[in-house]
């Protein structure tokens, strides 16, 4: 839908946006209320496992595996919000001519390539034997790749940015199953839910919008900031800190 929606922009506007969320997102209501229907809880669910206390699970959050993988996953956060709240930002101030449905095929891209790496990267921890320390530090190093490449791609050539969105696969689909299934592994019975939610709360919603504001900052073109290319620079060093720390980490997979 972002490629056509950025075809509707060149066509109609930035009013198309608008228009084509409501009417996508009041279809979605509408199949939620026809078709899904609220699923009763198992056996297991229902009987439950002995209560786990707030002081407990705080207990278990302050060891090492833990800190880790929360302070790893915020400086991720931190370096790919870049990427994904700027990156339409850098496409549209730093490319010659740029037609909006570049735009919305740089994300279309970046979708196609989350599906296989959604279903197949388990089998990487699951049959190959690869721990999941190993998987989140090669998929942060794609991230410094990544960056690189934004920071030379030649600004008469915008195109050319459909050839490094693959990559959004690993960097995106790669690190978050990862790091879901580190955080299942890490939680107790009872307190699996609250976990997912402590890891997408940092991820989705402190280090996004930590990084968002600082971005927003420092990739102002000079003199009130860096600009798009130097700051993707800079963000290969907050990734290569946080990359290292999960390379260097070991003992947990």
């Amino acid at each position: 839908m972002a490629l056509v929606a950025g075809k509707l922009v060149d066509i109609f506007g930035t009013n198309a946006i608008f228009v084509s969320y409501g009417v996508l997102v009041g279809l979605n209501v509408l199949v939620v209320q026809l078709f899904v229907q609220d699923i009763p809880a198992g056996p297991e669910t229902a009987q439950g496992a002995r209560r786990i206390s707030t002081r407990e699970w705080l207990a278990d959050l302050w060891k090492i595996e833990p800190i880790w993988m929360l302070v790893n996953l915020l400086m991720y956060g931190l370096s790919t919000s870049l990427v994904e709240n700027y990156l339409n930002v850098f496409l549209v101030q730093d490319f010659d001519n740029v037609p909006k449905v570049i735009l919305g095929a740089a994300t279309a891209v970046m979708c196609t390539f989350e599906i296989p790496v959604f279903k197949y990267i388990g089998d990487l921890w699951n049959k190959r034997g690869f721990s999941l320390v190993t998987v989140l530090w090669a998929s942060e190093f794609v991230m410094v790749f990544r960056c690189l490449l934004y920071a030379i791609l030649p600004r008469s050539h915008p195109w050319l940015v459909l050839l490094v969105e693959p990559l959004h696969g690993l960097t995106f689909a790669g690190v978050w199953t990862a790091v879901v299934e580190y955080a299942r592994r890490l939680s107790r019975p009872g307190t699996e839910a609250k976990m997912q939610a402590l890891i997408s709360g940092i991820y989705f919603n402190v280090a996004f919008a930590a990084g968002s504001l600082i971005w927003g900052f420092v990739s102002q073109l000079p003199p009130a900031g860096i600009g798009f290319r130097r700051s993707f620079l800079l963000a290969t060093w907050v990734q290569v800190s946080g990359a290292t720390l999960g390379g260097c980490y070991k003992g947990f997979g």
